[in-house]
């Protein structure tokens, strides 16, 4: 079994948010920190964890005076800490 899936499996969730975009070159999603979206998004939640999974093309994630890592078709970027990010 795989990492992710592994850790998926032993951790407990309460709940889920997905959200599915198409986007084309060029364009860029500024992203606040978790604790100022949490209150519309799963208000029951004590804690997000922000992650995003490149299903084709190319893109980057980057966290305001951190390394652009850039990210291609298969990859998972997590943000863990809900911390403010483009990607």
């Amino acid at each position: 079994m795989d990492v992710l899936s592994e850790v998926l499996r032993t951790i407990r969730l309460d709940s889920a948010l997905f959200f599915n975009a198409e986007l084309t070159a060029p364009w860029c999603v500024l992203e606040p920190r978790s604790e100022e979206m949490i209150a519309a998004l799963s208000p029951r939640s004590g804690h997000l964890v922000l992650y995003h999974y490149v299903l084709e093309g190319n893109a980057y994630a980057q966290i305001p005076g951190g390394a652009k890592i850039d990210l291609t078709k298969g990859d998972i970027v997590m943000i863990p800490h809900g911390d403010e990010h483009a990607s």
